[in-house]
């Protein structure tokens, strides 16, 4: 299923990104090793946030940046001049298309993977450790739809604010208008529960669908209200997929 990206996601990816690409900035100019903590948070929240906003190719550079980051404070690559303009050259073209993010085409996304590949030539070659896990891998090749708990990626340390801030709140108010358009679709349906003679569970079965999904994206909302906070990392991967999930009819 292909959903277009919500306007006011537009709007958020755009906040966060340019937030955080002024950090990155100012780390990359450095002639010093960057500060680590800082330089590999700010990659990481960039690669989230254009994740979220199915922006696949600018995510593809800023984990690219997070990746260099690891390398450098691992002393695996050293911080030398050619790959200190090779990182501020990947962050000038994520400046240049977040700007005007609304409006990338082809052209554009062929020449950000150019820079994403140009920006990996630096790395180390190793087995990725983080990334999207294809739904089949979920599932061992047996009697049963067993799933398998996934390792969870190292976390970021919150930022300590009083109450919530003005991007966890934009980031409540467009899940809240997601959720309220998607509760009129008519895809809250019920679904009769089927029973196969082999015991086997079709996967179908397994994912939150139209009136499940909504009320599953209900619940974290209004838990993230009550606590007045934004939605964590992993209630926002969550969000976005039940958010998906609602739109499809269920058989």
């Amino acid at each position: 299923m292909t959903m277009k990206t919500p306007e006011r996601l537009f709007d958020y990816f755009t906040l966060e990104a340019n937030e955080q690409l002024a950090i990155l900035e100012e780390e990359a100019s450095r002639d010093t090793q960057p500060d680590a903590g800082r330089f590999i948070a700010a990659a990481r929240r960039l690669t989230q946030s254009a994740e979220m906003a199915r922006l696949t190719s600018l995510a593809e550079i800023a984990g690219g940046i997070e990746k260099i980051a690891r390398d450098v404070i691992r002393r695996d690559v050293p911080w030398t001049k050619d790959l200190r303009q090779a990182v501020l050259g990947g962050l000038g073209e994520l400046r240049v298309s977040v700007a005007r993010v609304k409006e990338l085409d082809e052209a554009d996304y062929i020449r950000l993977r150019r820079h994403s590949r140009e920006v990996m030539t630096f790395t180390r070659d190793e087995v990725p450790t983080a990334g999207p896990v294809p739904i089949s891998r979920l599932f061992f090749d047996d009697a049963g739809p067993h799933i398998v708990r996934l390792a969870a990626s190292e976390p970021v340390p919150e930022e300590k604010h009083p109450g919530t801030s003005f991007r966890g709140r934009a980031l409540k108010d467009l899940l809240d208008a997601s959720i309220a358009r998607l509760g009129g679709t008519g895809t809250d349906k019920k679904r009769a529960e089927s029973v196969h003679p082999d015991g086997v569970v079709p996967i179908e079965q397994l994912l939150l669908r139209g009136r499940a999904a909504l009320d599953r994206a209900r619940e974290i909302g209004s838990g993230a209200r009550v606590h007045k906070r934004a939605p964590a990392e992993h209630e926002l991967h969550e969000l976005f997929d039940l958010i998906d999930l609602a739109a499809t009819e269920g058989p």
